[in-house]
């Protein structure tokens, strides 16, 4: 990140990129910042281009390993790559997951959960893993205290008095209950119309 460091904390250089159109400043990574190195990554992309331009203009002013590297695509191609596989994001996701598990003090007791937030936890779990937001799910598993294992689904549907048939059985009782509220708010609607 030395070509980041060159144009962002040296005058003439940062000065240079200023000038361009579309830049963004260049962000360095740092230990204290969970998504410090993406963003970093991000804003050297985005000025690439505006890189490029400044060190053929000015080569003399620049270290020749600064400007093999703003020249090498490799990290283009990287994020190209693993934003066209679909898993830049789940990637984000796994380092914040493991970056909150490595600073969670682990002898700090977690508040004991009452039955309500058992339940939301567990709504929110099953949605959470239906969607495929598996480390999401871990953060909120470990920050909440909500036990590793899952809440019977019959149980959960018992417990906040829905009626989990064959048409409701393939996706998270959230959208149920999100359904039921939107149909809701449409009678309501309609019953107030018919009023008026």
């Amino acid at each position: 990140m030395k070509h980041v460091m060159d144009f962002r904390n040296h005058h003439k250089p940062n000065a240079t990129l200023t000038e361009c159109p579309d830049t963004v400043k260049p962000q360095l990574p740092t230990e204290t910042r969970w998504k410090s190195q993406p963003i970093c990554i991000d804003t050297f992309i985005k000025n690439r281009s505006s890189y490029m331009n400044i060190v053929h203009k000015h080569e003399d002013d620049f270290d020749k390993q600064i400007s093999r590297k703003i020249q090498d695509i490799s990290i283009y191609l990287v994020k190209e790559t693993l934003e066209h596989r679909g898993v830049l994001n789940q990637l984000k996701a796994r380092i914040r997951a493991e970056v909150f598990s490595a600073l969670d003090d682990q002898a700090e007791e977690k508040p004991s959960l009452s039955n309500e937030n058992l339940l939301i936890n567990e709504l929110i779990r099953e949605y959470l893993e239906y969607n495929k937001y598996k480390y999401t799910a871990s953060v909120l598993q470990a920050e909440s205290g909500q036990p590793v294992q899952h809440l019977d689904r019959e149980f959960l549907a018992k417990e906040l008095n829905i009626i989990d048939d064959k048409s409701t059985e393939g996706v998270p009782l959230l959208y149920g209950i999100l359904a039921y509220f939107v149909e809701h708010s449409k009678n309501i609607k309609a019953v107030d119309m018919i009023r008026s």
